[in-house]
């Protein structure tokens, strides 16, 4: 996610189950994405999840989202480690940008439009 973006408003809003000061994994640049997407995945991860929610669809507009080529960054980092992408994409333009940054499928109902089909890339 974008720093600051969705569902930051949401943790903001209750106290954080991983103890005071703990926040959400965010990348503002290629660079970040890229080293973060990497982080991950030694740490474990089964796949990546990105956020693309401007906060329209959660009643909260105007939050930050990542820049196509800071996404694009991540999602081109985690298929090089063989990982799956799941955009959170609740709207047309997000999922959009889910697409063209070949994100490898989209959750929500802006984003059905592959249904993970093409997760094995």
């Amino acid at each position: 996610m974008a720093k600051d973006g969705h569902p930051s408003q949401i943790i903001k809003a209750h106290d954080s189950p991983h103890g005071d000061g703990w926040s959400m994994p965010s990348a503002s640049t290629p660079d970040e994405a890229a080293s973060l997407v990497a982080a991950q995945v030694a740490d474990g991860a089964d796949c990546i999840k990105v956020m693309i929610e401007e906060g329209t669809v959660p009643v909260h507009p105007g939050l930050p989202v990542m820049t196509t080529d800071t996404l694009r960054a991540g999602v081109d980092q985690a298929h090089q480690l063989g990982k799956t992408v799941i955009a959170h994409a609740m709207t047309v333009k997000a999922t959009e940008q889910a697409f063209i940054t070949r994100c490898s499928c989209s959750s929500g109902p802006g984003g059905r439009w592959a249904s993970c089909l093409t997760a094995k890339r």
